[in-house]
């Protein structure tokens, strides 16, 4: 999915312009806006994890990324936040190409976006598993020599002892 990063200013130039409530100016693509911070970890974890997934992109595939760049947190950034009903990022929204936000999808989304979350801490318990067994596989390897090593040297010792007594 094509993604285009905005400052607040070219979200009012190129998009829309919230302070006036004038036409939508963005005429491509449906597009889903994006709030986004480079200080919030969730909007970080949306963009690495569930708009890169291979799942997402085709159920969006005939749908844009705006990313609109609310990182400074400016009296502007603030005002495109409210004027979208938003306290602040990570904040997602779909609109046609009309300007019409399209219902439903945010939570299509959200429930995406959970399901990848689920399966990433499912696979990284099976890995820490997976390496801890491995672990205690090597643990038990190290015993089991040392044991083989000391009944070794116990068997030496009963031969010497043996032998001194003859």
């Amino acid at each position: 999915m094509p993604t285009i990063q905005l400052t607040t200013q070219d979200f009012k130039t190129k998009v829309f312009n919230y302070e006036t409530e004038k036409d939508w100016k963005y005429t491509g693509l449906p597009a889903i806006i994006d709030f986004y911070a480079d200080w919030c970890a969730s909007c970080k974890e949306m963009e690495k994890f569930t708009f890169s997934d291979p799942k997402v992109q085709a159920k969006f595939s005939g749908m844009i990324l705006l990313q609109a760049d609310v990182t400074a947190n400016t009296q502007e950034d603030k005002a495109l936040l409210k004027r979208f009903r938003l306290f602040g990022p990570p904040g997602i929204i779909f609109f046609d190409r009309g300007g019409r936000e399209i219902e439903g999808l945010r939570k299509e989304l959200d429930e995406m976006h959970a399901a990848l979350a689920a399966e990433r801490v499912a696979a990284e318990r099976a890995d820490r598993e997976a390496k801890g067994a491995a672990g205690r596989v090597a643990q038990l390897r190290s015993a089991s020599g040392d044991v083989r090593q000391a009944r070794h040297r116990i068997e030496q010792i009963g031969r010497a002892s043996c032998r001194e007594r003859v």
